[in-house]
Parts: C-alpha cells; sequence; structure tokens
C-alpha cells in the first residue's frame, strides 16, 4: 500500500517546508537557515512568529507544525524542559476543548503519541478524547492541516478527511472501520478492516472473509497481498502459493502495489540447481559415489568432469575468481567426460531432486563444472580428489605421535610414502614449522613432539591427489580411584503434570579397588527428599535399601504452585540426585 497521510506530532530535526504561502515560506527558510548554523535559540524566535501568525490567521496546520518543532528544539536545548513543555502542551489541549474542538483533537493526538514513549503513559486516554467526535474529524480535509500533515498518493481512498490521519496515528482501526461502513465509504471500510485484522490471532481466516466482501474492488489487492504474506509464513507448498497469486493477478489486475505478488511470483519460479557430492575424495576404484541435485525451472544440465595438474597439497578456493582461474589454467581437456541430465513435464515450480554416481576415475585432482541450460544460472564448480592414499595418526607417550600410511582400497600399508607435516611449535599463532617424514615397511613413521599439527599432506610418486588434512590425534584420561558408597537415582518418566505421582528409585552400591568393583549394598537407610524449582523442601521420605541395594518410593506431586524443574535427592554418604519436569500439558489425542 502507497503511503497514506503521515501525522508528524512531534519532528526531530529541523528541516525545510516548503509552504504554499509566500510569507511562511519565508520564515521556514529562517528556522533552516538557523538550523543549518546551529542557533536553536534563533530558530525558536523564528517559529514564534509563525505561531502568532497562525493564530491570527486560524492556519492551524502552520500553528501545530511551528509549535511542536519549538517544543522539540526547547527539550534538546535543555532536557530538564520535557515536563515543563508538556505541561504548556496540555494546557493548550484544554483551552482548545473549549474553543475548537478540532483542534483539541489534534493536540491530544499528539499527547497520545508522547505517552506511547513512557513506560507508566496513559496513550488510551488522550487518544479516546482525539476521536471523540469522528463525523467532526471527517468533514476536516488534512490538506488543510500542512505542513503538519504530510499527503499521500492515497489519500482519496479515505476522502482526504482528518479522521483517518487522527485515527491511524491513535491505531484505532475498528472505529475508523465503523465509522466508513456506516457511511458507505468501501474502499476505506475493506482498508481499516485489513489494519484491524494485522493485530488480530486467527488472521488468516479473517483474510479470508474480507477477500470475500470486498472482492469486487481494487483495493482488496491489498488483502491479497496480506494473505499471501500469512501462507508464506506458514510455508504452504509453492503449488498452493503460485495458484494463489495466479488467481489474486487475474481479480486485482490495476491495483498497484499487487506487482509484489507478481515478483513472488517470479521468486517462486526463478530458475535455481544446486549440487552435492556425496564425498569430494575417493579411490579410483569407487562407482558409488552420488552426486545429489535439486533443480527448478532448467530443462537440464551439464557436469563436466576434467582432470587437472593440480596436486592434492594446492589450497585453492573455487569461490575465489583468481584462483578459479588458476584451477582452469591447469585443466587437462583431452581428459574431459560429460554428463547430462534432462529435466522435463514438470511446474515451472517445482523443485526436483535427482542424483546420479560419478563414475571411478584414475588418481588425480579433478575439477567437476555444473553448466545448466538457463543462462541466468551461475555455473557451480568444485574440486573432487582422487587418490588410493590413506593416512592415520595415533599420539604415544612422551609427546610422539604415530602416523600410518595404508592403501585406502586394501587397508595395506604403504612403505617408502613421504609425510609432509606442517605445524606449530608454541600456539595457533606461532610460526608454522615443516617436518618431512618417510614411511618405512610398516607405512609408519614417527615425529616426536609435533605440537600444535595443523596440516598433513601424504603422496607417493603416483599418487599426489590426496588432499591436504587436519590432522592430529589427542586424547584425555583419568584414573578412577573412587572408594566408598555411590547411590544412582531414576523417575519412572521425565515429564508429570501437577497432582501426579512420581515412582522413584534408588540404586546403592560400593566401588572398591580403584573403581574396578562394584557390590549391591543391602540394609542402607537414608531419606529421599523432593525439592521444588527453587530447591524447597516439598517432601521426604525415609528408605532403606533390600539385598540388591535398592530402594523405592513414591511422591505425589503439588496439585498447585510451582511448576518447572524438580528434583530428588538422598542424604545417604553416597549422595545421589535426579531431577525431572513439572509443566502444565494437554495429552494429544489422535484419529
Amino acid at each position: 500500500m502507497k503511503k497514506l497521510l503521515v501525522f508528524i506530532p512531534l519532528i526531530l530535526l529541523l528541516f525545510p517546508m516548503k509552504i504554499a504561502a509566500q510569507s511562511y515560506d519565508e520564515l521556514w527558510k529562517q528556522v533552516e537557515a538557523a538550523g543549518r548554523k546551529d542557533l536553536p535559540k534563533t530558530a525558536i524566535v523564528s517559529l514564534r512568529k509563525i505561531e502568532k501568525k497562525a493564530q491570527r490567521e486560524k492556519a492551524y496546520g502552520q500553528l501545530l507544525a511551528a509549535n511542536f518543532l519549538a517544543l522539540s528544539i526547547q527539550t534538546q536545548i535543555s532536557p530538564d524542559s520535557m515536563d515543563v513543555e508538556l505541561n504548556k502542551l496540555k494546557a493548550k489541549a484544554q483551552q482548545a476543548e473549549r474553543k475548537d474542538e478540532v483542534l483539541s483533537a489534534i493536540y491530544n493526538c499528539v499527547l497520545g503519541w508522547i505517552e506511547q514513549g513512557k513506560s507508566d503513559g496513559n496513550s488510551a486516554e488522550y487518544f479516546k478524547k482525539a476521536l471523540s467526535n469522528p463525523s467532526l474529524l471527517a468533514r476536516q480535509k488534512a490538506a488543510n492541516y500542512t505542513p503538519l500533515v504530510k499527503i499521500g498518493k492515497d489519500d482519496h481512498i479515505f476522502g482526504g478527511d482528518l479522521l483517518h490521519v487522527i485515527g491511524m496515528q491513535a491505531r484505532d482501526f475498528d472505529k475508523l472501520n465503523r465509522y466508513y461502513v456506516e457511511h458507505g465509504n468501501r474502499e476505506a471500510a475493506c482498508y481499516t478492516a485489513l489494519l484491524a485484522v494485522d493485530e488480530k490471532d486467527n488472521k488468516s481466516e479473517l483474510l479470508d472473509s474480507l477477500m470475500r466482501v470486498y472482492g469486487d474492488l481494487p483495493i482488496c489487492g491489498e488483502v491479497a497481498i496480506s494473505k499471501y504474506n500469512c501462507m508464506s509464513e506458514d510455508e504452504e507448498p509453492a503449488e498452493k502459493l503460485v495458484a494463489f497469486i495466479d488467481n489474486a493477478l487475474s481479480r486485482w489486475p490495476t491495483w498497484a502495489p499487487i506487482e509484489q505478488l507478481r515478483n513472488e511470483r517470479k521468486e517462486l519460479t526463478a530458475p535455481m540447481s544446486t549440487a552435492e557430492v556425496e564425498r569430494d575424495r575417493v579411490t579410483s576404484k569407487d562407482k558409488d559415489n552420488t552426486v545429489q541435485m535439486e533443480v527448478r525451472n532448467v530443462p537440464s544440465l551439464t557436469i563436466n568432469i576434467t582432470r587437472t595438474s593440480l596436486k592434492g597439497n594446492t589450497l585453492y578456493d573455487v569461490e575465489d575468481k583468481n584462483d578459479l582461474k588458476a584451477i582452469k589454467a591447469s585443466l587437462i581437456p583431452s581428459s574431459k567426460q560429460v554428463i547430462q541430465r534432462t529435466y522435463k513435464d514438470y511446474k515451472d515450480y517445482e523443485i526436483l531432486k535427482d542424483s546420479f554416481n560419478l563414475p571411478a576415475l584414475p588418481v588425480g585432482v579433478y575439477l567437476l563444472e555444473y553448466v545448466p541450460s538457463d543462462s541466468r544460472l551461475a555455473r557451480a564448480y568444485s574440486l573432487y580428489y582422487v587418490s588410493d592414499l590413506f593416512v592415520m595418526t595415533e599420539e604415544q607417550p612422551d609427546k610422539r605421535n604415530r602416523y600410518v600410511v595404508v592403501d585406502a582400497n586394501e587397508g595395506q600399508p604403504v612403505p617408502g610414502a613421504t609425510i609432509r607435516i606442517e605445524y606449530r611449535k608454541d600456539n595457533w599463532s606461532s610460526k608454522p614449522l615443516t617436518k618431512i617424514l618417510t614411511t618405512d615397511s610398516k607405512g609408519e613413521a614417527f615425529i616426536t613432539d609435533p605440537g600444535y599439527s595443523s596440516d598433513v599432506y601424504v603422496y607417493t610418486s603416483k599418487d599426489q591427489a590426496f588432499p591436504t588434512m587436519d590432522l592430529k590425534s589427542n586424547y584425555d584420561y583419568y584414573e578412577a580411584d573412587k572408594n566408598g558408597e555411590e547411590a544412582n537415582l531414576y523417575t519412572d518418566r521425565s515429564l508429570y503434570r501437577p497432582g501426579q505421582t512420581v515412582h522413584a528409585s534408588a540404586i546403592v552400591y560400593l566401588m572398591t579397588q580403584k573403581g574396578f568393583k562394584m557390590k549391591a549394598e543391602a540394609g542402607v537407610s537414608f531419606d529421599m527428599i523432593l525439592r521444588d524449582t527453587n530447591g524447597k523442601e516439598v517432601s521426604r521420605k525415609a528408605v532403606t535399601t533390600d539385598r540388591f541395594g535398592t530402594a523405592a518410593v513414591d511422591f505425589e506431586l503439588p496439585s498447585s504452585g510451582l511448576t518447572g524443574d524438580f528434583t530428588i535427592i538422598t542424604n545417604s554418604k553416597g549422595g545421589g540426585q535426579v531431577s525431572f519436569k513439572v509443566e502444565e500439558y494437554k495429552r494429544p489425542t489422535f484419529e
């Protein structure tokens, strides 16, 4: 919807206002000049002149615009004067109530706007006063209150009245709607009903109702736009969205903002293709590496697979233009293989899922190029590594790391392989160091204290396509030395409603020999304590374990009061606790 009348109750910045009357124009130019020179007091002097002139001539638009701007400037000069200036404004509103009901409505509207910005404001009271006489405001032309009011392109919908200016500022859309319905202005009634619907919970159903009532009016195209937005937020399928758009475009083609739906349709049917390779590193014997595709509105797609002269440790990024140029310069044209995919008999909004397997390829680094038949879509690229090598590492005592290179197909060690390790000795910001290792007859190589290892590249004279890996083994361990009694607690569920019964149980056992042996503890007596979400004790019950070290108890949850995370603990030597949630919820129903 184009901007309608805009009410400017409090102007925060000095700006030029072009007024038809030359004398007012000159005064506003003085205000503007004072603002450019940062002379607020001079600006206020000029504004007071405008106020006096406007008071004599009953040019209320000029009067109020000057009045509010002066108030704004004064509070900027002296923030502590805000209450004083606000009281002056309230006094003027009271004076206007006795002399000029329209002027009073405007003052009260401004006061309502100001009160909205306060945490303890009472904007409703002022807005109610401002809209106490809708018929009077409807007879007033908003254009008579410039420059306070800015006229919008769609002012004709409301007959150029002052009513909707104030009503929209007050956001009393229901009251506006009732007035325009009673007075036969169906366009204004449709639009104000739409604004009222935007603030209701059952918005989608109400929009359907509006389209039935006002479907013969071009402005109902605005209702259709809101309905589409609801459908989009509800993630309706593309088929329904496109069908709705096509219907709306045929019913309300003259409504200018309906172009938004036309643009939405273009988005829903825009050509698209995505590709994702299951694994970007395979062996020369792999034949089942799948490419997953999604396409929309694309008749066909060509996948070019071309080997490069690159090695696996070449760190190029296909998203970088310069890197991509270097990759293309390394292509071996004679190795190119082409896969063609064709897509027919589907809707322009339909997203098709496709998949295919890449062929088994000789060892090397390849460029995959995805070329859509629609020239509007950019080509996509990815690097693809085919190598029969694989490297593993294992951290050992005394800061020693073991590396093993194996054949990725057979799992057998690869002797004589070169391992290039780039690492940092102290931390990630230290200077990188390089270490070159060669595997022995077992495919193994060792390095002491590699620090923060970052990149590992392994290769042989016949296979240099294995990609550089971030590879470093690490692990943590601790020695368990728990001797003594332990207790584990359990409940039959993790979620309860208030008033329900919690079945709780405990298992008590003795840990010995550094935690490797456990023995059930029979005849142990202790309390199980129920606490609410604030940690307050709700109930306590004494239990004694049986010969299996177990004990059970039931707790009745309070039927009212706090909900949230409840806890059961013990006061036994072995401690132990278990938590669960207490919430109000409804059981799901199934049909």
